[in-house]
């Protein structure tokens, strides 16, 4: 007997509202038959897609309550075949509760029982989704194994984000308290696991958030306003962990809509991005990736920051200075992306007209002149290079220049040719007298 028969079974049995003989055909497939512990997970995975499919389709009450029935009977199973079964075999089982939740969009309120399989359902997805910690560091220093690791969890979360999305739609407050007491758990936690559990739930609140429209993110409605604030505002003991750190930052910015509405948490937003959990984490992935989301932040919350560039710009003088202090023997200079999305968060900070003429004239001096200096010092002295160091100091040049243009982003056609011209005919002499 195979799935097809099971198939007809259940047809048939519901037509005849004789549903329970289902549970003895099965019983006779998994003596006779079943042999492997993932033969009997197919098993019990397509009986609970079969009992689901038929449950759509009856009509008399009877058949709706004996349906019911057996669904709340085969569900607990389906969860232990979810947190035992190999990834492989995760995808049906992920399907079949997509379908299952999917039947409570017009149910309102919940049952009990269907606020417990919720639950119950959060449960696996976060379990599901946990790094194995024995690929902590594979994954910390990101070698082939921790790249192959990373990319596998990947396309195996997604699924399962669909899954989280979906019943986030269905029980909204449940899913954020389920995600809150994850994050809150896993922090205090003392376990071996503390840092697979901080990126898993982490990740969680940044799935939930993709299924978020703008407007219901800067309202910020319920517990996503103390979800937001909470996430700000801890510092996890693990953040020099590259995955932990760059699903922090990731989802700070994905809820920045929040913060756009909600300024007096710019500080806290402003910190995570310029000390060590970004742009100064040890870890170059992270800086690299710091440096790009807080250029895109800086694009959102551009006009509530001009109260903060100093602060800014204090916090960014080490970076700036890798572009003006290059040493002719440096071998690795700083990758282009990385410096060209400083210098464009840079430029849309002091190219708005908010920002007073004179503070332009002299950010932009600050920065323009040593760049310049840069060059002209490395053009004088291209001379007496051997070609592996003119090689090194062509790439830098290449750098500068790409640092220049990225600066220049933040400048808008209007304000340098209508408002502040002045501006304009300030920078030239300092660019013109440099031999690029």
């Amino acid at each position: 007997m195979n799935l097809k028969t099971i198939k007809y079974i259940t047809t048939s049995a519901f037509d005849k509202a004789v549903i329970k003989d289902i549970t003895v055909a099965v019983a006779i497939v998994a003596t006779e038959r079943i042999v492997t512990l993932e033969e009997k997970d197919t098993l019990i995975t397509g009986y609970a897609v079969e009992v689901l499919e038929c449950s759509k389709r009856v009509n008399s009450e009877d058949a709706k309550v004996v349906s019911t029935e057996l669904l709340d009977e085969v569900l607990p199973t389906v969860f232990y075949v979810m947190q035992n079964c190999e990834m492989d075999a995760a995808f049906s089982v992920v399907q079949f509760l997509s379908g299952y939740v999917a039947t409570m969009k017009t149910l309102s309120p919940l049952q009990e029982n269907k606020m417990l399989h919720i639950s119950l359902i959060l449960e696996v997805i976060f379990t599901q989704i946990c790094y194995d910690p024995m690929y902590r560091n594979n994954l910390d220093i990101l070698d082939k194994s921790g790249v192959e690791e990373e990319n596998m969890m990947s396309e195996f979360r997604k699924d399962l984000f669909v899954l989280l999305r979906n019943v986030g739609r269905v029980a909204p407050e449940v899913t954020r308290i389920f995600i809150r007491n994850s994050l809150a758990s896993a922090i205090t936690s003392s376990s071996d696991k503390n840092v697979e559990e901080i990126e898993a739930a982490l990740s969680l609140l940044y799935a939930l958030g993709e299924s978020m429209n703008d407007e219901a993110m800067k309202v910020g409605n319920g517990l996503l306003s103390e979800l937001v604030t909470n996430l700000l505002s801890t510092r996890f003991p693990c953040h020099s962990n590259r995955v932990v750190t760059l699903v922090y930052l990731e989802t700070i910015a994905r809820y920045m809509k929040f913060n756009q509405e909600n300024v007096q948490y710019i500080p806290l937003v402003l910190a995570a991005f310029l000390d060590e959990r970004g742009i100064h984490h040890p870890n170059i992935y992270v800086s690299h990736r710091a440096s790009y989301l807080f250029m895109r932040v800086v694009k959102l919350l551009k006009s509530k920051l001009v109260h903060f560039i100093e602060t800014i710009l204090q916090s960014l003088q080490d970076v700036v200075a890798r572009f003006t202090s290059m040493s002719f023997v440096s071998k690795e200079p700083t990758g282009y992306e990385d410096g060209a999305h400083i210098f464009e968060a840079i430029g849309l900070l002091i190219g708005m007209e908010d920002v007073p003429l004179e503070k332009q004239s002299d950010y932009l001096s600050s920065l323009l002149t040593p760049l310049c200096q840069q060059v002209e010092a490395t053009l004088l002295n291209s001379k007496v290079l051997n070609p592996e160091e003119s090689t090194v100091q062509i790439a830098n040049i290449q750098q500068i220049i790409v640092a220049i243009n990225a600066l220049s982003k933040g400048f808008s056609e209007r304000l340098v040719t209508s408002s502040r011209p002045a501006l304009v005919l300030a920078m030239i002499p300092k660019l013109m007298t440099s031999k690029f």
